[in-house]
């Protein structure tokens, strides 16, 4: 038998372009989890290659990437005919075309995947399988704001490169992706963004930890990155 660990949530499908006004924030969060999600199996060698809204689960603590089943090792990753496995609508073209992979191809599959969730439905129709990856090698993906007119910039733009079809156009990894995504400060709250040479980390942590003792236990200081 086999025991795993028992999720208390929804599919992230199950709520897909339907709630208004959209939580952009609790999207962003979704997204910089199955982000997180992604590098952590991209930095042990391994692509996903069905990265889709039925494979994401939201749970209240946070959002989990499913279904590791036809992951692979990224050094045997070359697979063609009957071997391309994926769901044809979120493949990348390399992943059509049977080229090495990399966590680039999952980060693909997340743009769509982020384009679905945004508008409600797939970016590329086709009447057969041939068009539907004629597509995915060729037609850009759509900026979902011609939909869902409301769409932050930022969410837009995570969709639009993560679904580049070149690999060397979308972002570096799934890390470099989730730090693309700006939270829209929230009322009584201030956004503060610090870039700092890595020889400078220790300074800049002694000085968050200043501010939080200053301000007090009235005051939350979250630090991300």
């Amino acid at each position: 038998f086999i025991v795993m660990e028992r999720l208390r949530g929804a599919l992230l499908e199950e709520s897909m372009g339907r709630r208004r006004p959209r939580p952009w924030n609790a999207l962003r969060a979704v997204l910089r989890d199955v982000c997180a999600a992604l590098q952590a199996a991209h930095d042990r060698g391994l692509v996903h290659r069905d990265v889709k809204p039925a494979n994401v689960f939201v749970t209240p603590k946070g959002a989990r990437l499913l279904d590791f089943g036809i992951a692979i090792l990224r050094d045997h990753s070359v697979c063609k005919g009957a071997a391309r496995l994926g769901t044809p609508a979120y493949m990348a073209p390399e992943q059509i075309l049977g080229q090495p992979l990399d966590g680039r191809t999952d980060v693909y599959a997340l743009g769509v995947t982020t384009y679905e969730v945004i508008t409600g439905r797939l970016p590329f129709a086709a009447s057969d399988l041939e068009g539907l990856l004629r597509h995915q090698l060729d037609t850009p993906l759509p900026d979902p704001r011609h939909r869902v007119v409301e769409c932050p910039a930022d969410v837009a733009e995570f969709a639009r490169r993560c679904a580049a079809k070149r690999p060397e156009e979308r972002f570096a990894s799934a890390a470099e992706a989730a730090s693309a995504l700006e939270d829209e400060a929230e009322e009584g709250s201030l956004q503060v963004r610090l870039r700092f040479a890595p020889e400078h980390a220790a300074a800049v942590r002694a000085a968050v930890a200043r501010l939080k003792a200053e301000l007090g236990e009235g005051v939350e200081v979250r630090v991300r990155g």
